[in-house]
C-alpha cells in the first residue's frame, strides 16, 4: 500500500472507531459486526477490538478514559511492551481529538458508509466462501440475505428515528438540506409548483384513471421526464406488454409517431433505430453533468409481483449491477400478490396495508415510489373523477404524498387536453392551487406536458362549450310545449276515470 493510501486507510479507520466511542447505537448495531482485519494499523485493531467488546455488554457512551483504562487492562494481561502501549495510547488520543477538528460531516459519514458496506460484504463472502460450497442453495440465499442486509445500512445520524430539536442543531440543518437534495422534480412544472418542486426520496405518489384513461400513458411521462434528470428509473408493467412498453417509450424518448418506427406500417426501422441508440448513448455519458439516467423496464404478470419480491429486485439490481434506483413506477398495484388477502383480511384494508409496504419499502432503499391505480366502474359516471373511487381509498390515500386523478372528457380527448384533479397534496407550504391541473397531449408521440397560455385559452373554450351543451341537451329534456302537457293531463284523467 503507498504511504498516502495507508494514510487515507489510517484516516478513515480513525473516523470509523470515534463515531461508535460517540455514537452507542452505531457501536452496538454496526460497529460490532466489523471483522478487526478490516483496521490494518495494528493500534486501530487494538482499539477496534477492545471497542467492540465493550458495546457486546454496554450501550452507553465510552469516554477516553474509560477506553484507556480497558486497552491498558488487557495489555498488562497480555503483557506488551511499553512502547507499543504508548503507541495504542496515542492512537487514542487521535481518535477522541477528532471532536476538535473542522469536519465536512457529510463527506465524513459517507465515507464511514463505505468503509462499513464494504467491510460487512467482504465479511459476508468470506464466511459464503469458508463453507466450501457455494453450489449449496442454502449457503447462496445466506449470503444474498446478508448482501441485502448490508445495503440497507446507514450510519448517518445517532438515531434516525429520534431527534432532540433544539439540541441538535447542525443536524437539523442536515436535515432539511437532504430534503431538498433528495426531491426530484416531476416534469410538470404546474404539478411541481403545487408539491414545493416534487416528491423526496421515500414518498409515494398515486395517479389514477379509469381503465384505458391514461395511467401507463401518464406514468411512462413521468418516468421520461426522470431519466432526463439523470435519475435511474425502474418500470413494473403488470398490465401491458412489453413490446408495448417498449414502443411507447421509443416514441416518447425520440419525440416521433408510430409510423415513423415502421417503414411500411409492419416493418421496424432499423437505419433509424440504430441513429436513435448511437444519441441515446451519448445522452447517458456521464462525464456530461446533464446526461440520461437509465431506464429498466421488468415485466410481470398479474399476481406475480409482491411487495417481498420488489424488495428482492431493487436490492438485487444493487448487489448485481451497482445500480442505485431513485424513481420505480408499479404499473398498476392492485395487480401485485397483496400478502395481507391470504390472510383473511377484506379488499379494503388488504389494499392500505400493501400501500404501506411500499411506502415502507421505497423509504429502506431510499427512492421515489409512483403507483398508478384503476378507478372502480363506480367512477366512470362522475362528472370530476376522484380517489374515492378506488377500493380502499382511504387507507391508501394515508401512504401517499401526492394523489391525482385523471379527469377527460369526449371533446377533451378529440382536442387533445387532459386534466388532473389533486386528490390529495400532502406537501405544500400554504399556497392556493387550483385543485385542476390542466394538461395538453400529444397524441402522435404519447407525450404529455404542460400546456402554453394559448393551449389553456383553447382548453377552457373546449370545456366551456361541453358545458354549455350539457346544459341545452338538459334543458331539451325538460321542455315541454303546451300541447304536450295537454296530452299528459288528459291521459292521466283518463287512467283515473278507468
Amino acid at each position: 500500500m503507498k504511504q498516502g493510501d495507508k494514510k487515507l486507510a489510517s484516516n478513515i479507520q480513525k473516523q470509523v472507531i470515534h463515531k461508535a466511542v460517540s455514537d452507542p447505537t452505531f457501536g452496538t448495531d454496526i460497529f460490532s459486526r466489523i471483522p478487526i482485519d478490516e483496521f490494518s494499523d495494528k493500534e486501530y485493531q487494538e482499539v477496534a477490538y477492545v471497542v467492540s467488546q465493550y458495546y457486546l455488554s454496554n450501550d452507553d457512551y465510552l469516554s477516553q478514559s474509560g477506553l484507556l483504562t480497558l486497552v491498558e487492562d488487557k495489555m498488562d494481561r497480555q503483557g506488551t511492551s511499553l512502547e507499543k502501549q504508548q503507541k495504542v495510547q496515542s492512537a487514542i488520543k487521535d481518535v477522541y481529538s477528532l471532536d476538535f477538528e473542522e469536519q465536512n460531516e457529510d463527506i465524513t459519514n459517507d465515507a464511514i458508509q463505505d468503509f462499513v458496506k464494504k467491510s460487512l460484504i467482504r465479511e459476508s463472502i468470506t464466511k459464503a466462501v469458508s463453507k466450501g460450497n457455494l453450489a449449496n442453495d442454502e449457503v447462496i440465499n445466506n449470503l444474498i440475505d446478508s448482501l441485502r442486509e448490508t445495503l440497507t445500512i446507514e450510519v448517518d445520524g445517532k438515531d434516525k428515528n429520534v431527534l432532540k430539536f433544539f439540541e441538535e442543531h447542525d443536524r437539523v440543518i442536515k436535515l432539511l438540506s437532504n430534503m431538498q437534495k433528495s426531491k426530484y422534480p416531476t416534469g410538470f412544472n404546474s404539478l411541481d409548483a403545487v408539491v414545493e418542486g416534487g416528491l423526496s426520496k421515500g414518498e409515494v405518489g398515486m395517479a389514477i384513471a379509469e381503465s384505458g384513461g391514461g395511467k401507463t400513458s401518464i406514468g411512462v411521462n413521468l418516468a421520461r421526464n426522470y431519466v432526463a434528470q439523470g435519475l435511474n428509473v425502474l418500470y413494473l408493467p403488470l398490465e401491458e406488454k412489453l413490446d408495448r412498453m417498449v414502443l411507447r417509450f421509443e416514441q416518447l424518448f425520440a419525440n416521433i409517431g408510430k409510423n415513423t418506427l415502421y417503414t411500411d406500417g409492419v416493418t421496424v426501422n432499423a437505419e433509424l433505430l440504430n441513429r436513435l441508440t448511437e444519441a441515446y448513448d451519448r445522452l447517458r455519458n456521464t462525464e456530461d453533468k446533464k446526461h440520461w439516467g437509465e431506464l429498466i423496464i421488468r415485466k410481470y404478470q398479474p399476481q406475480e409481483m409482491s411487495p417481498a419480491k420488489l424488495r428482492t429486485l431493487v436490492s438485487d439490481l444493487a448487489i448485481r449491477d451497482g445500480q442505485q434506483i431513485d424513481v420505480v413506477f408499479i404499473d398498476y398495484p392492485e395487480l401485485m400478490k397483496n400478502p395481507y388477502l391470504d390472510r383473511g383480511e377484506s379488499e379494503s384494508a388488504a389494499g392500505g396495508r400493501m400501500f404501506e409496504d411500499l411506502r415502507a419499502i421505497s423509504q429502506d432503499y431510499d427512492f421515489v415510489c409512483w403507483t398508478l391505480s384503476q378507478l372502480n366502474r363506480t367512477g366512470y359516471g362522475q362528472d370530476i373523477k376522484t380517489a374515492e373511487s378506488i377500493e380502499g381509498s382511504k387507507r391508501k390515500l394515508n401512504a401517499v404524498e401526492l394523489a391525482f386523478t385523471l379527469n377527460q372528457t369526449d371533446e377533451e380527448f378529440k382536442n387533445g387536453f387532459l386534466r388532473f384533479y389533486l386528490d390529495k397534496v400532502r406537501n405544500n407550504s400554504g399556497v392556493a392551487y387550483d385543485k385542476m391541473q390542466y394538461i395538453k397531449v400529444e397524441p402522435s408521440t404519447m407525450t404529455i406536458r404542460d400546456e402554453t397560455e394559448e393551449e389553456r385559452r383553447q382548453h377552457d373554450m373546449v370545456l366551456n362549450q361541453t358545458m354549455q351543451d350539457s346544459r341545452n341537451q338538459y334543458e331539451e329534456e325538460q321542455s315541454y310545449s303546451s300541447d304536450q302537457v295537454s296530452n299528459n293531463i288528459d291521459q292521466i284523467n283518463e287512467k283515473i276515470s278507468l
